[in-house]
């Protein structure tokens, strides 16, 4: 599936900036204090929420400054599954596979 459209940003109405490029992005944004994401939450059902505090790699440095590899934070945060062929250069298996809704493509704007 491709859950894309369905994405919704909080973002502090002080980062003005971050909402612009969100925007920009097409990325549904919602500028909102944290007492005003509290109420959000509190009254809708909201899925998958990620708080800035659990992006950065507490769990391994005790910092809020460090970050994960790029890797364990994909994998981590970003559901994803993998198929992949055992034969050098398939490009039979990339044509095939590419043709797939599920294939990830990235989306430029």
């Amino acid at each position: 599936t491709n859950a894309g459209s369905s994405v919704r940003v909080s973002v502090d109405p002080a980062n003005s900036a971050l909402v612009t490029a969100l925007a920009e992005l097409d990325v549904t944004v919602v500028a909102q204090s944290d007492a005003e994401f509290e109420a959000t939450a509190a009254s809708e059902s909201l899925y998958n929420v990620i708080r800035p505090e659990a992006l950065a790699d507490n769990n391994n440095t005790s910092s809020l400054e460090q970050f994960p590899m790029v890797g364990q934070f994909v994998s981590l945060y970003f559901p994803m599954g993998h198929i992949k062929s055992t034969t050098v250069d398939d490009e039979a298996f990339v044509e095939y596979f590419s043709a797939s809704e599920k294939w990830l493509k990235c989306v430029t704007k």
